[in-house]
């Protein structure tokens, strides 16, 4: 490449070609541009910078979400245990309570995250001293002294934990 120009960081080189003649020409052998090859992998970087950013952030999220749903299943089994618990209290409750002066109506429990509401109605042969509202008469002796207990587990941390309970059941004496 003695009589022509050498290619030297990236500058358009040119050369003199002698056709079958002899004559010289000057033929272009081409342009090569370091700077665009460099800007155009900075633009490739920052592409696949925010791509794993929005992969990211978005894995974040799910992560964020499937936490809250744990928490919130965590919370209902336990609303649902004390639902539970509390029907098993009412019982014991109802057997220690006297019937001769009045019914028992409503048993209250509080707990650290709960709290748990147990009413009363009853069903008997003689309601006595309980009321209408609390008691419905029955003919049959066999259920005498049913109760049917309506129990509402509600959590304290209403802004955290949006699970409420209710369990309905019958016991016979």
């Amino acid at each position: 490449m003695g009589n022509g120009r050498q290619r030297k960081n990236g500058i358009l080189e040119k050369r003199e070609k002698k056709n079958g003649k002899g004559i010289k020409k000057r033929v272009a052998t081409g342009i090569v541009n370091i700077g665009m090859r460099n800007g155009s992998a900075l633009l490739l970087v920052l592409a696949f910078v925010i791509i794993m950013a929005v992969i990211g952030a978005i894995a974040l999220s799910f992560s964020g979400t499937a936490s809250q749903h744990t928490r919130s299943a965590f919370m209902d089994v336990r609303a649902k245990l004390m639902a539970r618990a509390g029907t098993e209290f009412a019982l014991m409750a109802i057997e220690a309570h006297d019937f001769t002066d009045s019914c028992l109506k409503q048993v209250n429990l509080d707990t650290p995250a709960f709290d748990i509401n147990m009413t009363f109605h009853y069903f008997m042969t003689n309601c006595g001293k309980c009321g209408s509202e609390f008691c419905s008469q029955i003919q049959t002796s066999e259920t005498n002294g049913s109760v049917l207990i309506y129990t509402s587990v509600t959590p304290k941390l209403h802004d955290l934990f949006q699970v409420r309970t209710f369990r309905i059941s019958i016991q016979n004496p």
